[in-house]
């Protein structure tokens, strides 16, 4: 079974598409976006488990926006620990 781990959420994608086209089980939309919700990062996938996705396209499209506000609060929160460290030192 195919999972995220650590790799790049586009590179996920590209490889679970490769992978379904040499597949040769002929599956419905619905076992398609189950099987890749399920390759998801645990993080992405409690955000989108939440919400009624039909298509393996809206799952994407909405995991690509999840993961882009992971990805910037992150660098937000890290910034802002940042400054915290400097004012201390220099305090």
């Amino acid at each position: 079974m195919l999972k995220q781990g650590g790799k790049f959420f586009n590179d996920y994608t590209d490889e679970f598409y490769q992978l379904v086209s040499k597949d040769d089980m002929v599956e419905t939309e619905e076992q398609l976006v189950e099987r890749y919700l399920n390759g998801l990062r645990q993080s992405l996938l409690d955000i989108l488990c939440l919400q009624s996705l039909w298509t393996v396209s809206e799952v994407y499209q909405r995991a690509l926006t999840v993961e882009k506000q992971q990805t910037t609060r992150n660098i937000s929160i890290s910034f802002g620990q940042n400054k915290l460290i400097e004012n201390t030192v220099v305090t």
